[in-house]
Order: C-alpha cells, then sequence, then structure tokens
C-alpha cells in the first residue's frame, strides 16, 4: 500500500509540473482498486466498451472526406476542439496527425465528416477481423443541433459499407451525452475497459 502511495504522489507532482487541471488513474486490477479505496479515493467514472446489435442505419450520413497532408490542420483543428473539454479526452499533435497519415490503410482509417461542406467533427475507424471500432468527435459550435446524431449514423454506415460482423466503440460514462445517444441508439455494454480515480483536482 505504502508503495502505491508514493506512485501516486509522484504521478501528482509530474501531472502538476504539466498544468493538469486534475489527477485521475484508471485501473482494472481489483486488488488496486481495493488499496485506492482504502486511500480513500473515490471511483468518478468508467471506460466501458460497447457493442451495436441494430446496425441498421437510421439516419442521412454525413460527408467523409479521408485525412490527407492537405488537411491535416483541419483535421488537426476538429479533432482538439472536438476532445478540448470531454472527460478523459486527449488532444493530438501536428505530429501525431503526421503518423495517422502514414499508417492509414483499408483497416485504420481517418475522416474529417462535413455538413453543408464545412467541417463538424472526425472520426477514426479500425478493423480487424472482421469487427470494426470507431472513435469520433464533433466540434463543440454545433453541439446540441443533432448533428452527434448523423455523425453516429456515418460511422454506422462506412462500417456497414465494409462488412463488418460487428461494430464497437468504447466511451466514458462521465461522458453522458455520447453515453446517453450510444445507449439510446442500442449499443450494450459488453465488459469494463477500466475504473478511474480522482487523485486530487487541481485548481485552476
Amino acid at each position: 500500500m505504502l508503495a502505491v502511495s508514493e506512485i501516486i504522489d509522484e504521478a501528482k507532482t509530474i501531472a502538476k509540473k504539466y498544468g493538469a487541471k486534475g489527477i485521475f488513474l484508471g485501473i482494472k486490477d481489483d486488488k488496486l482498486i481495493e488499496v485506492l479505496g482504502f486511500l480513500n479515493f473515490n471511483k468518478e467514472y468508467s471506460a466501458v466498451r460497447m457493442i451495436l446489435e441494430d446496425i441498421e442505419v437510421k439516419g442521412i450520413p454525413l460527408n467523409l472526406r479521408i485525412l490527407l497532408e492537405a488537411n491535416k490542420k483541419d483535421y488537426f483543428m476538429v479533432y482538439n476542439d472536438a476532445f478540448k473539454e470531454v472527460p478523459n479526452g486527449a488532444t493530438v499533435t501536428e505530429s501525431e496527425v503526421e503518423q495517422y497519415i502514414k499508417e492509414q490503410d483499408e483497416n485504420n482509417c481517418y475522416y474529417l465528416a462535413e455538413m453543408d461542406d464545412k467541417n463538424i467533427g472526425f472520426i477514426q475507424f479500425k478493423i480487424e477481423n472482421g469487427m470494426g471500432e470507431f472513435d469520433l468527435g464533433l466540434i463543440s459550435e454545433v453541439r446540441g443541433k443533432s448533428y452527434g446524431k448523423r455523425l453516429l449514423e456515418t460511422a454506422i454506415n462506412f462500417l456497414n459499407s465494409k462488412e463488418v460482423t460487428d461494430i464497437s466503440l468504447t466511451v466514458i460514462t462521465s461522458n453522458t451525452i455520447a453515453y446517453e445517444m450510444y445507449k439510446k441508439r442500442g449499443f450494450k455494454e459488453v465488459n469494463l475497459i477500466s475504473d478511474w480515480f480522482l487523485l486530487e483536482a487541481v485548481s485552476k
């Protein structure tokens, strides 16, 4: 227990050095979760994997533009705007976007989503052994206008075109808008990825 406490203290020091607004720890190990309980840390949310049962497309898909060298700055800006206020969201660097372009193939795809020729979101796809998984994000400017549902149907439509056997995603339960949207669409939880504990709330 002492070793865990020391590791947590070191993590806090490093996180504060880089200006973290809050410090969280994600784990799945039952013994470590029990230790965190003894140390009076509380679970804030979970990361869960969900699978879609009804894969029939239920809306009009948005237009997709594949990530290229020519639009990499657009992708960078859209991705970071989409995730800047999302719980457990992470931004990307320009070099990471460059790496996406290099690694992209028919089973690992990165797209910008458009509405009336304007970039409003992104979708990332990974297909492995006939199973399709995706991650998506919507820019803050267009939230609350049902574009999130259309972006979701766009992802489902794309994976249907690839004739995958399953469609899945990972979501953070504290991202309540996305989490509830996925459940309403028919996604079912199939396994826990990790539980997340607040180690320290850092004041602004």
